[in-house]
């Protein structure tokens, strides 16, 4: 008995001492990156993959607990999103948070990315960072990219290095963007390139009128109620400026029409009318650059309701970024959504 207590206690040490050498040499920083070729446009991948309401179509996790509660806060997309979960053993609980967004155009080439911060809390607390990409590769071709980086002391390195962390987490990369792949590509013909969505509940300040549907009349409208609405609201504003359409009368060429912003509560505003917008089903499509191109996105978006032979009941557009942020318009960034229940 004491030859066998002696032999595991040596065997202890050796793995003790094994644990060690390896801590001394092997590296602290863990880097992956991988990426994946898509037949799809860079504005249907960069849909997909920026924005976390949409992850679960491409998560290599989702499989690991299918019942996994997850929530989107702030503006998904843009810089200050969190997305959250918590499952079982196998996915914890942790949060991800977007710390910048970034768009731009290179010789005609879209490009578009998210840098974000990564913490678990459980199963245990440890945190990364990493940078999700797609850039146009060519007409209806894109590249997805998705990098993470994390630092680990010492001895905590040496046991990732024989957990063999990176080989592990560079399958799950891959299974990740396959998913993606296949997604995008699946979608990558929808009209206009137009996506069934979930539009959140969200609560607006807004001033809210009947004005002619004219450019000058519209313009007009905006560049007096924003301010003043702006003023108003103040430190309650939740997000970027948006506009609500209520009708639209091409015969008489009226529209009744808001200008809101997201606010975080409920509260009365002097001066701006509270409104709530209930969760809804919704098609959007998503306008990148200068608004000379509104009119044809409105077009797809309404040719593919008339396919389903749907009605909208709201149209929300939400300026992520315009004049007010960037005054290059090539990289101003609209989202345009039409509930429909």
């Amino acid at each position: 008995m004491k030859k066998f207590l002696r032999f595991i206690g040596l065997l202890l040490l050796l793995l003790i001492v094994v644990v060690l050498v390896i801590g001394l040499v092997a590296p602290k920083d863990i880097t992956v990156e991988r990426t994946v070729e898509i037949k799809a446009p860079q504005s249907v991948v960069a849909a997909h993959m920026l924005q976390y309401k949409n992850f679960s179509h491409w998560s290599p996790w989702q499989d690991n607990d299918p019942a996994m509660k997850s929530e989107v806060t702030g503006h998904d997309g843009m810089k200050g999103a969190i997305y959250t979960w918590h499952g079982n053993k196998d996915v914890g609980k942790g949060e991800m948070t977007v710390t910048e967004r970034t768009d731009n155009e290179t010789e005609g080439k879209k490009m578009s990315a998210i840098d974000y911060q990564l913490a678990f809390k459980e199963p245990w607390e440890s945190n990364a960072k990493g940078v999700w990409s797609v850039v146009e590769t060519g007409p209806g071709t894109s590249k997805a990219t998705w990098s993470f980086s994390t630092h680990a002391g010492f001895p905590t390195n040496a046991f990732l290095m024989i957990m063999g962390m990176k080989k592990y987490l560079q399958k799950d990369f891959d299974k990740g963007l396959n998913r993606l792949k296949e997604y995008s590509e699946k979608h990558a013909q929808d009209a206009g390139q137009v996506m069934a969505t979930r539009f959140p509940a969200q609560t607006y300040a807004t001033i809210r009128k009947t004005i002619g549907n004219d450019d000058a009349s519209m313009m007009k409208f905006f560049s007096e109620s924003y301010p003043a609405l702006g003023k108003a609201a103040g430190a309650k504003i939740a997000g970027p400026a948006a506009a609500l359409t209520y009708t639209w009368d091409e015969q008489n060429h009226m529209t009744d029409v808001a200008a809101a912003f997201p606010v975080n509560s409920g509260d009365s505003i002097q001066g701006a009318t509270i409104v709530q917008v209930p969760a809804s089903k919704a098609y959007m499509t998503q306008l990148r650059g200068g608004y000379s191109g509104m009119m044809e996105a409105h077009k797809a978006v309404n040719e593919y309701l008339a396919s389903l032979k749907l009605q909208p009941k709201l149209v929300v557009e939400e300026y992520l970024r315009g004049m007010q942020e960037e005054q290059d318009s090539t990289r101003w960034v609209t989202n345009i959504y039409y509930l429909v229940d």
